[in-house]
């Protein structure tokens, strides 16, 4: 029962049992989505009830935080508390409960934040979540990035006030700790002092991904939009290259050190350009217009019905054959947002 993790190069499922968490929560959050724009609606509907019940039968450890990888049918196999992985959850509850079936995640989405906000937390208060228990010395923005992304869709779904408060404290600690001011970037680590020997990083599609959570959150919140987003949306524009492509990693000093072309890096990119080009940038419109045409010539064409090709290399070359499912969330939520964004400028 659940999600297979990924497709092989022809769509067919790869039917691996072991599975992440994370999957299984953003699997259910897609078909919460389709359902809202009314695909299929009975199978979507289905899906959504299979995925609840996956990720609160299998996924969930016994403080209420939620593991790293299941067994289908079996359960955890791996049940270290990951961060990354609850946020996921969470925003899959949350989906779900906007999508109307709000009351078979109340009280599963209540338990999460509970514990999120006991045994997940770090203390002080305003230092952030633990990002996996047993604790890591190493700090991490990624998990932050997407507890601040679930908490703002729980504060939409589940009307409470008290999400945003929490998601003004975490954009504040993710800034206080990973923003370079210097070169207005977003370091992906924090190392504890004296390890000299791990490598920072920096990613264009996370800070894509950043203007647009930061964007959202002003909207929710009916505050002004902090200076930090256009600073990362212009370090997101330097980083990018001339001909649209989005290479996955940069050093601290921009020089490239992975360069993949992931499919998610391109939808954050959409999704950020739409959101500024709503506040009237007209620059950024005809970027987003650019950015989905590097999709469907990168990522969509050549790939089977449905599917995708999820990576390139500088080169252009496929990286890798496999359909991974996790990808599915990014697309959903770039045309999601093209969607309302492009009714809103008609309007």
């Amino acid at each position: 029962m659940g999600f297979w993790e990924e497709l092989d190069g022809s769509g067919q499922p790869i039917t691996n049992p072991k599975t992440r968490v994370r999957v299984q929560a953003r699997q259910t959050y897609v078909f919460a989505k389709a359902y809202q724009m009314g695909w299929q609606c009975q199978i979507s509907e289905q899906m959504m009830r299979l995925g609840v019940a996956t990720l609160v039968e299998q996924c969930q450890r016994h403080d209420g935080l939620y593991g790293f990888e299941i067994e289908l049918g079996k359960g955890l196999t791996h049940d270290r508390a990951s961060l990354y992985d609850s946020a996921f959850v969470l925003l899959a509850f949350s989906a779900v409960a906007a999508a109307g079936l709000k009351e078979l995640v109340v009280l599963p989405a209540e338990r999460l934040t509970l514990a999120l906000e006991s045994t997940g937390k770090r203390q002080p208060d305003g230092n952030g979540y633990f990002e996996t228990l047993p604790a890591s010395p190493q700090r991490s923005q990624n998990p932050h990035m997407h507890l601040f992304e679930a908490y703002l869709a729980a504060a939409a779904a589940f009307d409470r006030i008290d999400y945003l408060e929490r998601c003004t404290k975490i954009r504040d600690f993710v800034l206080r700790v990973f923003f370079d001011n210097g070169s207005s970037t977003l370091r992906e680590f924090c190392f504890p002092l004296g390890d000299e020997s791990s490598v920072n990083r920096v990613e264009a599609g996370h800070h894509y991904e950043w203007t647009w959570l930061l964007q959202k959150h002003a909207e929710l919140s009916g505050t002004a939009v902090c200076r930090h987003a256009g600073e990362l949306f212009a370090s997101a524009l330097r980083l990018t290259e001339p001909d649209g492509c989005i290479i996955l990693e940069h050093t601290l000093d921009e020089v490239p050190l992975r360069s993949d072309r992931r499919l998610w890096s391109l939808t954050e990119a959409l999704k950020a350009n739409l959101i500024v080009a709503h506040g009237g940038d007209r620059e950024a419109l005809t970027r987003a217009i650019e950015n989905l045409g590097r999709i469907r010539l990168d990522h969509f064409d050549g790939a089977p019905d449905g599917g995708w090709l999820d990576c390139r290399t500088m080169d252009g070359c496929i990286n890798g054959c496999s359909i991974p499912a996790s990808t599915a969330y990014h697309i959903v939520l770039a045309f999601d947002e093209l969607i309302r964004i492009s009714q809103s400028l008609n309007d």
